[in-house]
C-alpha cells in the first residue's frame, strides 16, 4: 500500500529501509548536523555520466513490475486516503520523455531540447547546474522512492524531487513533471548560495527544528558549509536522537527524516558524503572566556570568574563550544587578551596536561590591555590552559575562539618552544640565538627554523611564531619575512620606547631554512624573543605571501596598489571595509580565509577593533584592545566575506583611530 505525500515524513522514513550489506554501513552517531555533505561532493556536476547513471538505475530495479497482474500500465491506482492516480507506463530506468530545453542564465547553463532517458536528463541537469548527479539521484529517492520502485505511479514522477509540491496540494505547473522537478531542484540548490536565502548563514549558529510546527523544539547547529545550508533550506529539519538511533527505521513522534535519509542513502549508495576534512575550519569568532565582572561568554561558561592570580593557571574548555566540535580536534585558533594586569608579566597558552613550556604568548606591563592570536594544541581532556606568568599582580583574561584544526592536516601545532631570546641570562630550547644582545635599528636577525624545536628539516612552507619586542629604547616596528627575499613594506608589530609588545606571525620560510626579523626603528635597539608553536607544509592549503600593505588610513602612507590608502581615521562606532581578493598575491577565487596583521595607530579613545567577514554581522568579540595614544598590532586569521572583503570595526564609543592592514597569506578553499 502506498502513502501519499501528505504523510511525507513517514514515506521518507521508510524510503529504502533495508540496510546495506557492506560492513562499513554508517551509524547514526556519524551524522554531523552542521556538516552533512562537503561542498566538493555536492557541487560536482560531472560526478556521473549518463551511462553510469543508467547502469545504477538498472541495478536498483532489475525487473520492472508494471504490466504484471494488478499493476496495469496506466491503470488506476487509489491511495489509502482516497486520492486517485494512475500507474506509470515505465519504471525510471526505462523512462523516456521529450525535454523542451532550457535557456542559460546566471545559475545554470543551457540544456538542449530532445527526447531523453531519465539517465540523460539527470546527467545534463547536473552538468548544467553543477550539482552532483549522485545528489540528484538521492533526492529523487528520499522524496518519492522512484529509484527503487518497481511499479511507480504518475504522481511520483510529477513530484519527483518535491520541489514546489506542497504536501496538501498539487505541484506548481511550472515545476511538475520529472524533468522540471529534477532541473528545478538542482537550480534551487545553486540559488540557495546567491545570498537571497540568509537564515542559515554559513559559519554561524542557526536553530534547526526537529519537526514541523516547532512543538518538538530545536537545537543550535553550526552550519559549516554551503551544501549543508542548502540541504536545510530544502528540508528545514534535523533528525533527533530517536531517528538516528534507528537509522533504517522510524524514531518517535518528534522525528524528521529528510536530511537523515539523504545522508544515509548517499553513504550507502555512493560512499562518504564528506571528502577529506577541511584543513582549517574558520567561523565567526565566539567568546569562550571572560573573567571580568558583568561580561558574558556565548554559553555562560568561564565568565565572571575573577582575575587570574600571578603564578596561577586557568583551564578553559574548548571542545563543543563556539563552532568547535566535541571530537576530532587537534588545535584551536584563539585570540587571548590580558586586561588591566596588576603587574608586569606574561601569559603562556598550552595544552592542558602537558609540561609548561618555556615560552610566552602575551607579554604585558601593569595597566595594559594586550591581545595576541594563538594557535594551540588542545589537551587530552578537551581544554587549554593559560598561565599568568607574572611574579606579582593578577590579570583579567578574555579568550575568543575563531577556528579549529584536525589532529593531522595543514598545520602541525605543538607546545611552544623558545628559539630566540636576545636578553642576558635567558635561554632558548637548543642554545642557539640566546643572549646575543639587542637588535639595533635597521638591523636584521636571521633565525634558522628548520630542524629546530619540533620543526622538520624539510617540507616546511611556513612557521607560526610569537614575536615579542622587549625593552626597546625608541619607537619602531619589526618586520618578519623569508630570508633572501626583499624586505616588505609591512610590519608585524609596532612598539614605543620601553614597551613590551607581542604578536603572532605566520611567515614563509626562506630558501635557506630561515626567517629574518628587521628592526624598522630609525634609532635605538630592542631585545627580541621568538617562540615557535606550529609549522605548515610547503604543499599544503596555506599559501604564504611576502607581506604587503593593503590598507593604511594614515595620510602620506601607501599601499601595494594605491587602494585603501590615505582614507582618514576610522571613527568610533564605524567600520572600515577592505577588499582582499585579487590583491597582494591573493587570488580572486578559491580563498576561504586570510592571515592579516591589523594595527591600530594612535587612537584618541579607548576601545577595541573587531575583524570579521564582509557581509556578516559583527561578532561579540575583539581582535585587539587599546587605550588612547598607543600603537597595538595583532595577527588575525579570518574567513573572507562572500563579496571578497573583510571588515575592521572600531568599537570605541568615541574618538577615532588610524588602521593599518598587512596581508601575510591565504588559505585555499
Amino acid at each position: 500500500m502506498r502513502i501519499i505525500a501528505a504523510t511525507l515524513s513517514l514515506i521518507t522514513a521508510l524510503s529504502f529501509l533495508s540496510p546495506p550489506s557492506k560492513a562499513e554501513a554508517v551509524v547514526g552517531s556519524d551524522f554531523i548536523p552542521g556538516f552533512i555533505m562537503s561542498d566538493s561532493v555536492f557541487y560536482n556536476g560531472y560526478a556521473m555520466s549518463a551511462g553510469e547513471i543508467q547502469n545504477f538505475l538498472n541495478s536498483k530495479v532489475p525487473r520492472c513490475a508494471l504490466g504484471d497482474p494488478g499493476k496495469p500500465k496506466g491503470g488506476i491506482f487509489i491511495y489509502s486516503n482516497g486520492t486517485r492516480t494512475r500507474y506509470a507506463d515505465n519504471c525510471l530506468k526505462d523512462y523516456v520523455d521529450f525535454v523542451p530545453g532550457t535557456a542559460a542564465d546566471s545559475i545554470c547553463k543551457a540544456i538542449p531540447a530532445g527526447r531523453m532517458t531519465a539517465a540523460q536528463m539527470i546527467q545534463l541537469v547536473g552538468n548544467a547546474c553543477n550539482v552532483s548527479q549522485k545528489v540528484l539521484i538521492v533526492i529523487i529517492q528520499k522524496e518519492q522512492s522512484l529509484i527503487t520502485d518497481a511499479f511507480p505511479d504518475l504522481l511520483q514522477y510529477e513530484r519527483a524531487t518535491g520541489f514546489n509540491c506542497p504536501d496538501t496540494a498539487p505541484c506548481s505547473t511550472a515545476s511538475a513533471g520529472f524533468f522540471k522537478q529534477v532541473y528545478s531542484a538542482a537550480r534551487q540548490m545553486q540559488v540557495y548560495g546567491t545570498g537571497v536565502f540568509n537564515w542559515y548563514p554559513v559559519g554561524a549558529w542557526s536553530n534547526i527544528l526537529y519537526q514541523v510546527g516547532g512543538s518538538c523544539g530545536s537545537s543550535p547547529v553550526f552550519i559549516r558549509n554551503r551544501a549543508t545550508a542548502a540541504l536545510y533550506y530544502y528540508t528545514p529539519y534535523q533528525p533527533n536522537a530517536a531517528a538516528l538511533n534507528n537509522l533504517y527505521g522510524t524514531g518517535d513522534a518528534c522525528s524528521a527524516y529528510g536530511n537523515r535519509n539523504f545522508w544515509r542513502l548517499f553513504n550507502d549508495w555512493f560512499g562518504n558524503t564528506l571528502d577529506a576534512p577541511p584543513p582549517v575550519h574558520w567561523f565567526t569568532p565566539e567568546r569562550i572566556a571572560d573573567t571580568r565582572p558583568g561580561y558574558s561568554t556565548l554559553d555562560g561558561r568561564v565568565q565572571n570568574v575573577g582575575p587570574v592570580a600571578a603564578g596561577s593557571t586557568i583551564k578553559i574548555p574548548v571542545l563543543g563550544r563556539g563552532g568547535v566540535p566535541s571530537a576530532g580536534v587537534g588545535s584551536v585558533v584563539v585570540n587571548v587578551t590580558a586586561v588591566n594586569p596588576g603587574g608586569n608579566g606574561h601569559l603562556t597558552v598550552y595544552p592542558t596536561g602537558e609540561t609548561l613550556p618555556n615560552s610566552s604568548n602575551v607579554n604585558f606591563v601593569a595597566g595594559q590591555i594586550v591581545p595576541n592570536l594563538v594557535i594551540t594544541k588542545v589537551g587530552s581532556d578537551g581544554t587549554i590552559s593559560i598561565l599568568n606568568g607574572a611574579l606579582n599582580g593578577q590579570t583579567h583574561l578574555i579568550v575568543d575562539v575563531a577556528g579549529w584544526l584536525p589532529p593531522t592536516g595543514t598545520i602541525t601545532s605543538f607546545s611552544p618552544s623558545r628559539i630566540v631570546d636576545t636578553r642576558t641570562s635567558y635561554q632558548t630550547v637548543d642554545g642557539q640565538l640566546q643572549q646575543t644582545g639587542p637588535l639595533a635599528a635597521g638591523g636584521d636577525l636571521r633565525i634558522p627554523v628548520l630542524g629546530r624545536a619540533g620543526i622538520p628539516a624539510s617540507g616546511v612552507g611556513s612557521v607560526v611564531l610569537n614575536v615579542t619586542s622587549v625593552n626597546s629604547t625608541s619607537n619602531g616596528h619589526l618586520t618578519a619575512y623569508p630570508t633572501g627575499e626583499n624586505v616588505p613594506n609591512a610590519s608585524n608589530l609596532n612598539f614605543v620606547a620601553g614597551q613590551t609588545v607581542p604578536n603572532m606571525v605566520v611567515v614563509k620560510v626562506g630558501a635557506d631554512g630561515s626567517v629574518t626579523l628587521r628592526n624598522g626603528a630609525v634609532s635605538g635597539a630592542t631585545d627580541i624573543v621568538v617562540d615557535v608553536s606550529a609549522w605548515l607544509p610547503s604543499n599544503g592549503d596555506y599559501h604564504p605571501v611576502s607581506p604587503v600593505r593593503i590598507a593604511d588610513s594614515r595620510p602620506n602612507y601607501t599601499t601595494i596598489d594605491g587602494q585603501y590608502q590615505n582614507t582618514g581615521r576610522v571613527s568610533g562606532g564605524s567600520a572600515f571595509k577592505v577588499k582582499v581578493l585579487g590583491r597582494g598575491g591573493i587570488p580572486t577565487t578559491g580563498v576561504t580565509a586570510v592571515a592579516v596583521n591589523v594595527t591600530v595607530v594612535r587612537p584618541t579613545f579607548g576601545g577595541n577593533l573587531t575583524a570579521y567577514p564582509g557581509g556578516e554581522f559583527p561578532p561579540n568579540t575583539s581582535n585587539l584592545n587599546f587605550v588612547p595614544d598607543v600603537i597595538v598590532p595583532n595577527m588575525v586569521i579570518l574567513r573572507v566575506g562572500s563579496d571578497g572583503t573583510i571588515v575592521i570595526d572600531n568599537k570605541a564609543i568615541g574618538g577615532s583611530a588610524d588602521v593599518v592592514v598587512d596581508i601575510a597569506g591565504w588559505f585555499e578553499n
